[in-house]
């Protein structure tokens, strides 16, 4: 399963392998600039702060899609980052992070909505 930056059950944002488990990103080999420092709000667009509103951007052999998302974190910068292998469409990286996160998917009542940065 490809990871997830975000909140899973309380404030603060964390690199998941799954819902009930944390990862280091050197460890599971993702290049520096995905790495949890960076990973912090930096992808999310910062043109538009509304909830749902995505930035979609390709990074090596990585697709990375991240909008704001304070379904669990209520704190302006709070979003959702999903981290997929390859170089995948809006769409296809909607679809791919539905289907590999489901539990974080089910608590958005917003849309996402793909902004061009």
């Amino acid at each position: 399963m490809n990871p997830y930056f975000g909140c899973i059950r309380g404030l603060g944002h964390h690199l998941w392998r799954s819902m009930y488990e944390t990862c280091d990103a050197k460890r599971i080999g993702l290049p520096r600039i995905l790495q949890e420092d960076i990973l912090d709000a930096c992808f999310a667009p910062v043109s538009d702060l509304q909830e749902g509103r995505a930035a979609l951007h390709h990074i090596f052999h990585w697709t990375v899609l991240s909008f704001w998302d304070r379904s669990v974190d209520p704190r302006p910068g709070s979003h959702s980052t999903f981290i997929l292998f390859g170089i995948l469409t809006f769409e296809a990286a909607v679809a791919k992070a539905k289907s590999e996160w489901p539990e974080v998917w089910k608590r958005y009542t917003f849309t996402v909505t793909e902004i061009k940065t």
